[in-house]
Parts: C-alpha cells; structure tokens; sequence
C-alpha cells in the first residue's frame, strides 16, 4: 500500500494494549509507517490510558492533544464495558480498536461492548489508519463515534479510493456473492472487504450443490470470474468432482475468517 506524502506533522497516538503481544507491536509499527514521525504513548490497560487523558486534559485547554488513540485487543474480553464507556467519554478522540483473529467473533457475540464505528480486523489495520490519517488532513468527513455499519463501510471505502497498492490497483472491490443464507451472507460480507481490484471474483454457496448451483459456478467461471465456492460437506474432493471445473476452488464453509480471506486474497492476485 503505497501513501501520498504527509505534510504535517502528527502531535501523539495513545496506544493501549500489551507491548508483549505480536498485535500491540504490529499495530505500533503500522502508525509509524501511515503518520511518519509521531509520538506513541503506550498504555497497557483501559484505566491508565483514562488516566492519561485525564492528565493531559488538565495540563492544556487543547483537546487535540492526541491525535489518535488505539486500542490493540489481543483476547476476547479483556475489557468491561464500564471501562470501554469510560475511556470514550473521557477525551473527544478518534478511537480504533484492533481485533486480534482471536477477537474477531467478539464483535457478532457482544455487539454492545465496542461501537462498530471503531473495530477493525488487525489484517485490515493499516488501510484503517490510513482513514483516520484522510479524516485528519481533511481529505474525508471524520466517522462518528456511533456510526452505524453502512456509515462505517461506507467511509472505508470512499477512503480506499484515495490510496493505491503498489501494482496501482484500488482496494475497494467486493466479489460476487451468490447464497441464500441471509446471516451468511452477512457474515462474508464482514470477511470479504479489502481484497485487491486486480481479478474479479464470484462466491458461492454450494449448501445445497444444485443443478442451479453447478450452472452459476460454470457461468462465472466462462465470464473470466476466478470462482470460490464454499461448502459444509466434509469430502470437499467430491464436491468438486461434480462441479466439474478444476480452476474452481473449493474451501469449507468451517474455516476461520484469516483463513477464508486468505483463500480469495489468493484467487484475486
């Protein structure tokens, strides 16, 4: 992912998480590559970040003291929702909280704990960041805090088209997805986002494999669509035996989400 140059330079990014853990690191990393030269204040917990900005806010009549604060969740529940309330309602920041792969069911299990606005998968983190970044120079509206999914997507995406990859290809392209399975449906459309523009790519749901199922895999496939299709049986080989197609991919509808973005990321190169 390439940037366009960054004119200002950014005051601090309060960062929460543990600096032992890969996710805390990556996340640290990532704000140097997207904001260039800026200061990182870690903090390990929920409380001593509300601590910090508490300080902070009595030592200077600027809100803007920080930039940016994120918090790196490397397990499930780690934090109460008291002391998520608390944090957000300390400072008026920007807020972005990076699900570790461990972290990511937490979302759909207890949607009230972080507002949807502010979570982001870590393998998306970057593209993320370099949101917040538009928001700040002015190049998109800032995301509220309580913004909805549609608001949220939709603010990923205009910022998607402001930055390249390193082949020039946007990364704002959704495959074709073809189940009737409305949840599932939902839940590819949270795994799916970000992958490049560089091949079209179809997705579907072979529960049940019908003779209406085999001709839409065949028509993607003749249309130049590099086809995914995903299935509950447990001998995926015969699966694809009565497609009849080998350039199509087969992958169980059980995988992890890393896993099956992975699968169409490779598809889509």
């Amino acid at each position: 992912m390439t940037t366009r140059p960054f004119d200002r330079r950014f005051g601090r990014i309060l960062l929460v998480g543990d600096i032992e853990s890969s996710l805390c690191r990556e996340v640290g990393q990532a704000c140097l590559d997207v904001f260039g030269r800026s200061t990182i204040v870690l903090r390990r917990e929920l409380s001593g970040a509300v601590s910090t900005l508490t300080t902070a806010r009595s030592l200077t009549p600027d809100p803007a003291e920080f930039d940016l604060g994120i918090v790196a969740l490397d397990r499930p529940l780690r934090h109460r929702r008291h002391d998520i309330d608390r944090l957000i309602g300390t400072a008026a920041l920007s807020w972005v909280v990076v699900l570790g792969e461990w972290c990511e069911s937490e979302m759909r299990a207890y949607p009230g704990h972080w507002p949807v606005a502010l979570a982001v998968r870590g393998r998306e983190s970057r593209e993320r960041l370099l949101l917040e970044r538009s928001a700040m120079t002015g190049d998109i509206a800032a995301l509220p805090v309580m913004a909805g999914r549609d608001e949220t997507f939709g603010a990923i995406e205009a910022s998607a088209k402001l930055y390249a990859t390193e082949d020039g290809e946007v990364c704002d392209s959704m495959p074709f997805l073809s189940t009737a399975d409305r949840v599932f449906r939902r839940y590819l459309d949270d795994v799916l986002t970000g992958l490049p523009n560089a091949q079209p790519l179809a997705v579907i749901d072979a529960d049940p494999l019908t003779e209406a199922t085999v001709q839409t895999i065949w028509q993607r496939a003749e249309d130049g669509n590099r086809v995914l299709v995903l299935s509950s049986e447990p001998d995926l080989g015969s699966v694809k035996a009565e497609i009849g197609r080998d350039e199509v991919e087969v992958q169980s509808k059980f995988v992890s989400p890393s896993e099956l973005h992975t699968a169409a990321m490779q598809l889509v190169k």
